[in-house]
């Protein structure tokens, strides 16, 4: 358990700081009870890439380790894999009275993992063959039939989604509504990092297929700490007006429906500067719901 606690603490640091140095790397471990020496730290950074697959690297001119571009996917989807165990590792050793009095953690309800249906569809995007099953709409509540080229897998609040290719366009699909899959002999050529680097520029769980804007947001001030500490999309810059005194967000991302709700949910305290069309949604939306409230 203690090798796993520090390969989640080690992604965890990685993805949260930008080229940490070696004895920066250990003090933080030390912080959980992990002290480990240089030799074991060099041994567990190489393990990443013999146990899963992610490859870190030292960079020499700024002195600290990072994690490579084209594993970052992989990163995200192990140290997802390993936050509830050692998470629950690293409670089970605290001994202050802050844990000890409560009977249950405020975790995700949906705990449930659709393993089986995972291992199928796994197999079959390893190999690029297609696969049909049943689904279940939850908004049309209709079960249909589908055949399609699987490209990956993701978790979205704790719900596994399947990203595939039908004939006409992407879909995403929750795995828990998915029966009956088989793994079909037909062959489709790979597609899936073009189709993960659309997701990646998209927010929330949803495929979209428009091409990817830039949008800049004015936000008021007193929200400066709390978007630079939970940025909305990971191309996310921003920087401090001085003649204004509001925060400035740019973003190069695909607009979708996610994205959309993630900016009305700061209702006033936002001013969208472009696109000009995202902003008339935008402004369409605030009036539509003003005129909801002023109609009761």
């Amino acid at each position: 358990m203690k090798k796993l606690r520090y390969y989640f603490l080690i992604l965890n640091f990685l993805q949260r700081n930008t080229y940490p140095r070696r004895e920066v790397l250990l003090e933080y471990l030390k912080q959980y009870n992990v002290d480990i020496s240089e030799r074991t730290l060099y041994r567990a950074l190489k393990e990443f890439e013999t146990e899963f697959g992610i490859t870190i690297k030292l960079c020499n001119e700024k002195k600290g380790y990072f994690i490579s571009e084209q594993h970052q996917g992989v990163a995200h989807f192990v140290h997802n894999g390993l936050k509830n165990l050692a998470i629950t590792d690293i409670l089970g050793q605290q001994t202050s009275k802050a844990i000890q009095g409560l009977s249950e953690f405020a975790m995700d309800r949906n705990t449930t993992v659709p393993i089986e249906n995972l291992k199928v569809l796994l197999e079959a995007i390893k190999v690029n063959k297609k696969i049909e099953f049943t689904y279940l709409s939850a908004s049309k509540k209709v079960v249909s039939k589908y055949m399609v080229a699987p490209l990956f897998v993701t978790q979205h609040n704790g719900v596994w989604h399947l990203v595939a290719k039908g004939q006409d366009k992407t879909k995403t699909f929750e795995i828990e509504k998915i029966t009956n899959v088989k793994q079909l002999e037909l062959k489709f050529r790979e597609c899936s990092k073009k189709a993960l680097k659309n997701y990646n520029q998209s927010l929330g769980f949803g495929y979209c297929n428009e091409k990817p804007e830039e949008v800049e947001l004015c936000f008021d001030r007193e929200l400066e700490a709390y978007l630079i500490s939970n940025p909305i999309h990971e191309s996310q810059n921003s920087f401090l007006c001085k003649e204004s005194g509001e925060f400035i967000v740019t973003l190069n991302v695909r607009i979708n429906k996610e994205f959309k709700q993630e900016v009305l949910k700061y209702t006033n305290q936002v001013k969208v500067n472009k696109p000009s069309w995202l902003k008339n949604d935008i402004v369409k939306s605030l009036q539509g719901a003003l005129q909801n409230h002023s109609m009761v």
